[in-house]
């Protein structure tokens, strides 16, 4: 593998910009950039041109106006968390910005993609919007980032919202878990052209709006909604958009460098087999970047090999028909050769000569041309075949088998064409979506991948997930079999084996998902060898669901784990409610009839009240013993497992099983009705516990509650789980901080004596999920310890080894234990030997010894 730190400037930004240095030391003056100052620092932005245009205004060299401030915020609220600019680009990597960027939420850094959630894999995206269009006879070409910034009173800033009622930023307009907005315009005049003249904007204000939902099948993507608005008066003809990616993929990255893996690999899937099965195929039309190999430890995979693909699909442009191109370029090295497929010139398209095998253009012509050329690239690992008798221009021979997996790949996915007349408003919508387990054995590289021969490891990768998500993201943005403008059209099915699936919507857009219940209000009781979880479901029952506009819950999980990766959670117990699905006959096409199921479950009173029989018994009837009504044949199957039994002390169960449902209307509420226990008046008839024991006092547990909800039978969307990382919560099974300080409770540590001999992180107590070194990730915990006080360590010579802050005034998961590193304040580790500590509080100071044996 080599090691290559990141590039703080874009492949597009720096050519330009050479080329834009080899003309000034040949010419120091032109007509086009009058009063440029040639001994000016060329490491600035971009260079000022003087003469305005109206409604147009310059920054850079001897300006008064300084460039606008880049701003850029994180999406992390589902599986795939990305960064996003006010400034037409996402997914960029923290060096074009002078400070890491934090989740404005938890103030966790972040950069470019980091998927899935909680793994620290980082997929180096740099995601660019590409503007283009005809203007007056001009072709013009506007770049996020380099083009398109914050202008015209718009402040950059970012605003959130969200349509969850436990969020802070609830906002009954929001179409998801979290929307992100900004605004930002392509209004400026930026010398940033290699052919010497100023870019001349496309006179646009884009109003930007990013939205994630939690779920299965909708947690693996971002949507992102551009709204344009033309400002600039110009009738902007044949415009295509671009989003061009590109950058490495890397694993457990740090903020001060990137590892970055020069063995990529970028793609294309167009139609992908639909999961229904009769040889029906889905159109996606995404491009994706992936690991060549998934990066496995010896002959398995590690928790940390990034074994998924991320990629662009564009969901829609303002045109009734539009073209989706892909063009992919790889480079080796920064400074090395460079390739991109070309086909052979034809009558009516020349070839361009935008500098050797070089993809991204370096003038505004260039750039519109790849981003309407109508050509979807043959696959990077494919390069070395030879596929001249489809049109395509050879590569160097020379270069071939480097510009496979030793390269640095790019790409670019475009569609278009549609026109914007002046004053009108359109959207274009993208979609960045995360797929799974794309690389399914460690040895399939190193054992089917030939660069002559590709196929055979093509095949053996599986994009079922990346597939499913993107087709998920298609569905969200527009909802299968619904009729959203009521014109009576409905969209597109397809029949397969006498089951009809819709699968494309009326084309309106919709941005509504059928997601799962919110999340409900968690908090975990500690207590010796046993934790108490505790959650208030009044969030997460009652609300409509809003892509049904029913109330669609049917239950809930409680799961644990011994660390926060979600995939180490595991289901502790299951609420199910008891409810049944019917099915019925119905002629689903000439002549064919099926059974069907189209409505939402039926509760058992339901059934026995619509059947007027008190003792109906929905089990008895079966597809071979159907119920028969009149002219009518049913069935029924259970929806779930039906455990909705809630009197077990063992299981779930209600804490106050007397109190009774209160009704949505708080004003309503007496003091009876609700409890405080989560910080806020919360009735007591949705408030469950379920007692997790047997438990080890010495390891601390992460336990969450999931919500999930009967899904949506007529739109075959099936169930849906909120995701348990929302709340999830770490904490000890020891004595709670509250209870230590009740009793005055004396401090204990452990392990004691700590032996080296015993193999702590073999055995899990420590560093399990292998990210710290190992003579760094030795602890000794202290438990009973006050809510607020100073640790001392001393050697047996009364030295001060080290000393630390135990700081939790407000309590909290695990304010009554912390831990030493076993790291002196010389940041050396300790050696063997008796050591003293003490515990200093307002209240008092305790003091034991501790015994280190290595």
């Amino acid at each position: 593998m080599i090691r290559q730190h990141n590039i703080s400037t874009t492949t597009a930004s720096l050519f330009r910009m050479t080329l834009i240095t080899l003309t000034l030391l040949s010419v120091t003056a032109s007509a086009q950039i009058i009063g440029l100052d040639t001994d000016s620092d060329s490491s600035n932005y971009n260079y000022q041109i003087l003469h305005e245009q109206s409604g147009f205004r310059p920054f850079g060299i001897g300006s008064a106006m300084a460039p606008p401030t880049r701003k850029q915020t994180v999406q992390s609220h589902n599986n795939l968390q990305m960064t996003l600019t006010n400034a037409g680009a996402f997914a960029y990597a923290t060096y074009y910005w002078s400070n890491v960027t934090r989740d404005p939420f938890t103030g966790e850094k972040f950069a470019t993609v980091h998927y899935p959630k909680g793994m620290n894999i980082r997929y180096q995206m740099n995601g660019t919007m590409f503007l283009g269009a005809i203007v007056d006879g001009d072709t013009l070409v506007s770049i996020g980032i380099n083009e398109m910034h914050a202008d015209h009173g718009i402040s950059g800033d970012f605003t959130y919202r969200s349509f969850d009622h436990n969020s802070t930023k609830y906002d009954p307009e929001a179409n998801s878990q979290l929307d992100i907005l900004t605004e930002f315009t392509d209004t400026f005049l930026v010398y940033a052209q290699p052919d010497i003249r100023a870019h001349k904007p496309l006179g646009l204000k884009i109003e930007q709006k990013s939205m994630s939902w939690t779920g299965d099948n909708l947690d693996d993507f971002i949507i992102i909604e551009y709204k344009m608005f033309n400002i600039g008066g110009n009738y902007l003809k044949d415009m295509y958009v671009g989003f061009r990616a590109h950058g490495g993929v890397n694993y457990h990255a740090e903020f001060d460098y990137t590892l970055t893996q020069i063995d990529d690999v970028v793609g294309f899937i167009g139609d992908y087999p639909a999961p229904e099965g009769c040889h029906f195929v889905d159109r996606l039309n995404i491009a994706y970047q992936m690991d060549n190999d998934g990066d496995p430890l010896g002959r398995s995979w590690a928790h940390y090999s990034p074994r998924a693909a991320v990629g662009m699909r564009i969901l829609s442009v303002p045109s009734d028909d539009w073209d989706v191109n892909y063009n992919w370029s790889a480079e080796l090295g920064f400074a090395g050769p460079r390739y991109s497929p070309r086909k052979k010139p034809i009558p009516g398209k020349p070839y361009r000569n935008n500098l050797p095998h070089l993809m991204m253009g370096l003038n505004d012509a260039e750039l519109y041309y790849y981003m309407s050329n109508r050509e979807v690239d043959y696959h990077q690992l494919d390069v070395a075949n030879d596929h001249s008798l489809l049109g395509w221009i050879p590569p160097p021979k020379e270069l071939t088998n480097r510009f496979t997996t030793n390269s640095r790949p790019y790409y670019m996915v475009s569609a278009g064409p549609f026109d914007l007349q002046p004053g009108e408003v359109q959207s274009i919508v993208l979609a960045v979506v995360g797929g799974e387990n794309v690389h399914v054995n460690p040895l399939d590289y190193a054992r089917l991948y030939k660069v002559d021969r590709v196929q055979r490891y093509l095949d053996a990768l599986n994009f079922d997930e990346l597939a499913m998500n993107a087709r998920w993201a298609g569905w969200i943005y527009d909802n299968p079999g619904v009729d959203t403008d009521g014109d009576g059209y409905r969209g597109e099915f397809r029949v397969c084996e006498s089951d009809t699936n819709w699968y494309k919507g009326d084309g309106v857009a919709d941005l509504k998902a059928d997601g799962p219940p919110q999340s409900p209000v968690v908090r975990v009781i500690p207590t010796e060898a046993s934790l108490i979880i505790r959650w208030n479901g009044y969030r997460s029952e009652t609300p409509k669901d809003i892509f049904t506009g029913i109330k669609d819950f049917e239950g809930y999980r409680v799961y644990a784990g011994l660390d926060d990766r979600r995939s180490s959670l595991s289901v502790l117990a299951v609420y199910d409610r008891e409810n049944y699905n019917r099915f019925h006959i119905e002629e689903i096409s000439d002549g064919i009839f099926d059974w069907v199921n189209n409505e939402n479950p039926f509760t058992l009173d339901s059934l026995r009240i619509e059947y007027r029989d008190q003792s109906f018994r929905p089990g008895l009837y079966t597809k071979l013993n159907p119920l028969h009504v009149g002219d009518s044949l049913y069935y029924f199957e259970k929806h779930s497992y039906n455990v909705s039994d809630l009197c077990c002390e063992g299981e779930i169960h209600k804490v106050y099983p007397n109190a009774t449902d209160p009704g949505t209307d708080s004003s309503l509420w007496t003091e009876d009705d609700v409890t405080m226990e989560h910080g806020e008046p919360l009735p007591k008839f949705y408030e469950y516990q379920y007692i997790y024991d047997d438990l080890l006092p010495t390891l601390p547990y992460w336990v969450a509650v999931s919500a999930f909800d009967f899904g949506f039978a007529a739109g075959k969307i099936p169930s849906k789980e909120s995701d348990p990382t929302n709340n999830m919560t770490m904490e000890l099974p020891q004595t709670s901080a509250d209870t230590v300080a009740f009793y005055n409770l004396d401090v204990y540590v452990y392990p004691n004596p700590w032996r080296w001999d015993a193999n702590y992180g073999k055995r899990g107590y420590q560093n399990r999920d292998g990210l710290e070194i190992k003579s760094r990730s030795n602890r000794i915990h202290f438990s009973n310890l006050p809510k607020v006080c100073k640790i001392y360590i001393y050697s047996l010579d009364g030295d001060l080894v080290r000393e630390f802050v135990h700081d939790f005034p407000d309590g909290g998961p695990a304010s009554m234990h912390d831990t030493w590193d076993m790291i002196t304040r010389n940041t050396q580790a300790v050696v063997s030997g008796l050591y003293y500590w003490v515990v200093e509080s307002d209240k008092r100071t305790q003091m034991g010894k501790l015994v280190i044996l290595k």
